[in-house]
């Protein structure tokens, strides 16, 4: 472009650390919750955990947790980033004659519906977090995905989402306070997911 490459535009470069942050940060928690999956035996059943140890009957429902935040965090994502590595290229970024961009961008939309769509996996957390309450606090829950149990903005997070957990979100009457209360769920299950990314890459780093 004009005799100069794409990375040495300041734009272009930001757009680029940006998508490589992405992947890292992506496949530093896949591989960190795949870490989970050994660790507890290399399988889930189906439904919540039941066994009589309850340190690994947490464990088991936190796994069981990540698994559905990571489906609808990295399909948006994916769905993001790939707008994003399109406009890189600009008008070529659309043509498929030269791009696998597009087709990419189709699969990653197909897949964030694909195995139950961003709305009913919010609902399934939700309703997961509040049957297991009286034993498991969601407080608890959120500090140790969000930061191991440290409190870096963690309490935050876990404040919020005590507060919406005890609400009828799901099954109440609809107004405008239960419709801000789905939006702020929404976004805070996108920010924890992204903490746990987050101190997964620090930590394989």
């Amino acid at each position: 472009m004009f005799g100069r490459r794409l990375i040495d535009y300041a734009t272009a470069r930001g757009e680029i650390d940006g998508l490589e942050r992405a992947a890292r940060r992506s496949a530093a928690g896949l591989f960190a919750i795949f870490g989970e999956l050994v660790a507890v035996g290399g399988h889930l059943t189906a439904g919540l955990p039941r066994d009589d140890d309850p340190e690994l009957r947490r464990r088991k429902f936190r796994l069981r947790l990540l698994i559905m935040l990571q489906k609808i965090a990295t399909t948006r994502d994916a769905i993001d980033n790939l707008r994003t590595a399109i406009g890189v290229f600009a008008g070529h970024g659309v043509m498929e004659c030269f791009s696998s961009l597009p087709r990419l961008l189709r699969d990653a939309m197909i897949n964030e519906q694909w195995e139950g769509p961003r709305n009913m996996i919010l609902n399934q957390v939700y309703s997961d977090l509040q049957r297991v309450a009286g034993r498991y606090p969601v407080g608890d829950v959120v500090r140790e995905l969000a930061a191991g149990g440290t409190d870096d903005g963690a309490d935050e997070l876990a404040a919020t989402a005590e507060r919406l957990v005890g609400t009828a979100l799901f099954d109440g009457p609809l107004d405008d306070a239960v419709i801000a209360d789905a939006k702020a769920w929404d976004r805070l299950v996108a920010e924890l997911f992204r903490r746990y990314q987050e101190n997964a890459l620090a930590e394989f780093a």
